[in-house]
């Protein structure tokens, strides 16, 4: 008896780790599917561009040249690519070439839509053919190299390569298709190009030829060299109705945008430090109201520039001590080295101060900062300074936690936002995306300067809510559907309702914004996010109480509650808002709306 209980449990041993490295291998080769295949939708989509115009502008030598790169993309033996390839020619009349150019988009375009129509079958015929050990790295050419993409084609790839004898075969493929249906629900695969949303955008009420025209508007956009690639993604109801990659995360290496692309925040850090601070005030371990003194002592003797130059500066006590809610509002006073958002006086002091040099901790950038005057007296001046670089010291005097601790356990671990970070592990570096700065129309260069690389490196001993996390456009989207939800998300409530909307009240009015008035019509300020407040003013289509922000490098949301609507577009190119993305992001939106 004990030989038969050692041979059965060798035996349920043996079978586990089969089943379990079976299941591994799934997961492995279909993310590799995922990626290889979106590759190819890639690189399709943007030579099919070129073809476009060379058919609409007669190029018969760009046409030529692109004909042969096209045929390594497509198969020659197959009847529907053969009609394609056959498409690309030149016709004289201009009005012809318009239509020959736009039937051409059209072939693509179904091309694209039925091409991942075969995902699920092929995951359940790749999980038998793992169990037989059959090399697993050879799938790669068949995703669009050599031609051979139509190979990857369900029932027929399993037939080019059955393997004898049949009654194993047969029992491997129905446990791959038991296994798929258990355990992974249909063949999704993660950490791929694309993400699949939740409902079809008709489902929430939107339009899915209306969304699109925002992608071909980016897809234009990094065609013209403005922008690198971009991740767009739209959710109504706490549903996920549109997402969408394209282009290049990094242009020198060819690497594509995908689904899990890195982005640099920047000032979209704010939002979520401003709902972990209120976390503390929900405990009662911080007040709104507490003078930021008591956490930075320093602070206590802080004076305010009342005239003079940055040699000879008049000063002033304030009337009152800056408040920590001062922070959040960024009406403390606390300026910024940039006179794009201080004026020139207090930018050259807060200039020549290096508050930011020598790798200091968050308490010595605090004491540093307190050192310096205020722009004016608190509460009677809006600045867009460092004012969340010194929310860095009281957040952790507060919690007793280091900052990306202290950010982890308050809002990212409960919410599951598990690429988002204040340094990039290594094992996710290829996926952070190449940052460039715009150096001239349609042309961009790749960001090298020292302090922007290290910036986002392990080692930094200063981690700032002002702008240094990390992060997706799908673990965004999880922080504002949280807060669309009114502090809650799959169970997790993170802050109140009614905390959400002390957040998301307006603290400062358009007419006091000061320098960034020009850059935000209609919209005010309230504790991290700017606040829609006359529709008319904004000039692009919204709902009165709508929330949002934006990063310098061009990444951008907003939060609607009327609409029950969200809106994010990232890509990675400086300066911000130089080709008015952000108006984009909202106004083709809005315009998909049907119901």
């Amino acid at each position: 008896m004990p030989l038969v209980v050692a041979l059965i449990t060798l035996l349920g041993v043996g079978f586990t780790a089969i089943v379990t490295w079976s299941i591994s291998q799934r997961r492995i080769a279909a993310d590799h599917i995922t990626a290889e295949r979106a590759k190819w939708r890639e690189r399709i989509r943007a030579q099919a561009l070129l073809v476009h115009d060379a058919i609409l502008f007669d190029d018969a030598t760009a046409l030529l040249r692109l004909k042969g790169e096209f045929r390594a993309l497509l198969n020659p033996f197959d009847p529907e690519d053969r009609k394609i390839l056959n498409g690309m020619k030149l016709v004289k009349p201009p009005k012809e070439r318009e239509e020959e150019a736009d039937r051409f988009a059209r072939q693509i375009s179904l091309l694209l839509k039925h091409d991942w129509d075969r995902a699920k079958l092929e995951a359940g015929f790749f999980l038998g053919r793992w169990i037989l050990t059959v090399k697993r790295w050879d799938l790669g050419w068949a995703c669009g190299r050599r031609g051979k993409r139509r190979e990857l084609g369900g029932l027929r790839w399993y037939e080019k390569y059955k393997i004898r004898p049949v009654i194993t075969s047969v029992l491997i493929v129905l446990l791959g298709f038991s296994l798929l249906t258990l355990l992974v629900g249909g063949g999704k695969a993660t950490g791929g190009l694309a993400r699949e949303p939740d409902v079809t955008p008709e489902e929430v009420g939107l339009s899915s030829e209306r969304l699109a025209r925002f992608a071909d508007y980016a897809r234009a956009m990094v065609h013209a060299g403005k922008i690198p690639g971009a991740t767009i993604a739209v959710s109504r109801f706490g549903k996920l109705a549109y997402f969408e990659t394209i282009g290049w995360a990094d242009i020198e290496e060819r690497k594509p945008t995908r689904m899990d692309t890195l982005y640099r925040l920047h000032s979209m850090t704010k939002p979520l430090f401003s709902v972990a601070t209120l976390t503390l005030v929900e405990e009662g371990r911080l007040s709104l109201q507490d003078p930021i003194s008591k956490y930075v002592p320093e602070f206590a003797d802080v004076k305010v520039l009342v005239g003079g130059t940055a040699d000879a500066p008049e000063l002033a006590d304030p009337p009152s001590a800056p408040k920590l809610g001062r922070l959040l509002s960024q009406t403390a006073g606390i300026a910024t080295g940039g006179d794009l958002f201080a004026e020139r006086t207090i930018a050259e002091i807060y200039s020549r101060a290096s508050i930011h040099e020598g790798n200091p901790t968050a308490e010595e950038v605090a004491q540093r900062i307190a050192r310096l005057p205020l722009a004016g007296h608190p509460g009677e001046v809006f600045v867009y300074g460092l004012s969340f670089d010194v929310l860095a010291r009281v957040l952790e005097v507060a919690s007793g936690q280091p900052l990306d601790d202290f950010i982890a356990e308050r809002v990212l671990d409960p919410l599951g936002m598990e690429d988002t970070f204040f340094a990039v592990p290594e094992d996710k570096l290829h996926r952070f995306s190449n940052s460039y700065d715009i150096t001239g129309p349609g042309s961009l260069q790749a960001v090298t300067r020292a302090d922007h690389m290290a910036r986002w490196q392990p080692g930094r001993r200063f981690l700032s809510p002002n702008g240094g996390l990390v992060s997706t456009v799908s673990d965004y989207l999880r922080f504002a559907q949280m807060m669309l939800g009114g502090g809650e998300l799959d169970g997790a409530r993170i802050v109140s309702r009614k905390t959400i909307d002390l957040i998301t009240a307006t603290v400062v009015g358009n007419a006091e914004l000061g320098l960034i008035r020009a850059a935000l019509p209609g919209y005010g300020y309230s504790l991290g996010f700017g606040v829609l407040e006359n529709v008319a003013e904004s000039g692009k289509p919204g709902s009165l109480g709508q929330y949002e922000w934006a990063g310098w490098g061009d990444t951008y949301f907003f939060v609607d509650p009327k609409e029950q609507l969200i809106g994010l577009f990232f890509t990675q190119v400086y300066p911000g808002g130089t080709y008015g993305l952000r108006e984009s992001l909202t106004s083709f939106t809005y315009q998909a709306l049907i119901d």
